[in-house]
């Protein structure tokens, strides 16, 4: 194969490289050059090379974000994000780092978080989950589909039900809907929920 001179400038090849995240192999593509002609003007810039790790986030932090948050909330929406923030950080799982995921078994505070979610930040909905946690003598059927028409989510969007088998039957009716968990898979509406908490 027959390559082309690489000309480029180094402002040019460290906007490419680092700024829109190419790689040496889809940068040597574009001009129709060899991978070793594009490593040469990396050291010869000394542009520094990536590690993955540092590919991976770069690529991440361009990636938009599923969901679209509001920028001028009303004093209702403000305190219903608020709400929200207040409730995950009671409630919300913070280890998981990559998605957002609420458990409650209070119908009221499953209501109001999705409602910030929905309204708030504007999520995908294809993205959103429903996972139910109950005991083994707990109707899962009929759990699963109390919630999904109760949070508006089609019973096709959730997870496979977690039963407990190991229930104490004398706290028999402490939940009666079980436990809902509300997930939502987007790692940056996570870092931005977890930013608030701090």
């Amino acid at each position: 194969r027959t390559y082309l001179p690489f000309v480029i400038t180094g402002k040019e090849l460290k906007r490419l490289y680092w700024g829109e995240v190419m790689g040496a192999t889809s940068i040597a593509q574009r001009y129709n050059v060899s991978i070793w002609q594009v490593f040469k003007k990396l050291r010869k810039y000394k542009i520094p090379r990536r590690t993955t790790t540092e590919t991976n986030n770069l690529r991440f932090m361009r990636k938009p974000p599923s969901y679209n948050f509001k920028k001028h909330l009303t004093l209702e929406e403000k305190i219903l994000y608020n709400s929200a923030v207040m409730l995950y950080w009671g409630e919300g799982a913070k280890s998981s780092g990559t998605c957002v995921d609420l458990a409650n078994g209070d119908e009221r505070m499953a209501l109001l978080f999705l409602k910030a979610l929905r309204e708030v930040f504007v999520i995908d909905e294809s993205k959103l989950r429903g996972h139910l946690y109950c005991y083994a003598n707990q109707n899962v059927k009929e759990l699963e589909l109390y919630w999904s028409r109760l949070l508006n989510i089609p019973l096709n969007k959730f997870m496979k039900s977690y039963v407990r088998q190991d229930f104490n039957p004398k706290k028999n009716g402490k939940l009666p809907h079980g436990v809902m968990h509300i997930i939502y898979h987007d790692k940056k509406l996570y870092m931005q929920i977890m930013g608030e908490i701090g």
